[in-house]
């Protein structure tokens, strides 16, 4: 990369990065709010209707809060992750191992995080609405275009860390051989 392109980089990578830790903030934060303090009505709005959620008292919030914490704790990984990498390449630092860790990290977050979002539906319905279980109703799992599309991406990233790591290979054998 010339030095132009290296800038360049470095400006988009400093703005996304800005914007990655303004995203995590603001994850976190919606996060424990909206299990602390929202409304019941707005909870079921938030959780796209796929379930009526029965949130009576702090218990119930607490339980929904640690329900979902795992994925939103994997999402905030990757973010983290993500925002390393940024800062790598900030400094120039686009092709080395630390960068293309990051990637890799961000990816498998990010699959993750998709894989284990699929079980926060059935698992709050099975905690938060006990009259849905209890009247003989079945458990659904549900899968959206976007969580596959999440748990895609992540794959993707990280067969490109990984791919990555191959292309530095192959550059070092031909610096060896010049």
């Amino acid at each position: 990369m010339n030095h132009d392109s290296l800038a360049r980089v470095a400006r988009l990578s400093r703005l996304l990065r800005w914007l990655v830790w303004a995203a995590l903030a603001a994850l976190i934060a919606i996060h424990v709010l909206l299990w602390l303090s929202g409304s019941p009505e707005w909870l079921t709005q938030v959780l796209d209707g796929a379930i009526h959620v029965q949130v009576e008292t702090t218990t119930d919030r607490l339980l929904g809060l640690a329900a979902t914490l795992p994925s939103t704790l994997l999402t905030a990984y990757g973010l983290y992750r993500l925002a390393r990498m940024l800062g790598r390449f900030e400094i120039g630092d686009v092709f080395s191992i630390e960068s293309i860790g990051h990637l890799r990290a961000f990816g498998l977050a990010t699959l993750a995080s998709g894989a284990v979002a699929l079980l926060e539906a059935p698992l709050l319905s099975s905690l938060l609405a006990p009259s849905v279980a209890a009247e003989g109703h079945t458990l659904q799992l549900v899968i959206r275009s976007s969580d596959l599309w999440t748990m895609l991406v992540g794959a993707l990233m990280f067969v490109i860390g990984e791919i990555m790591v191959e292309a530095r290979r192959i550059a070092a054998e031909n610096a060896e051989i010049v």
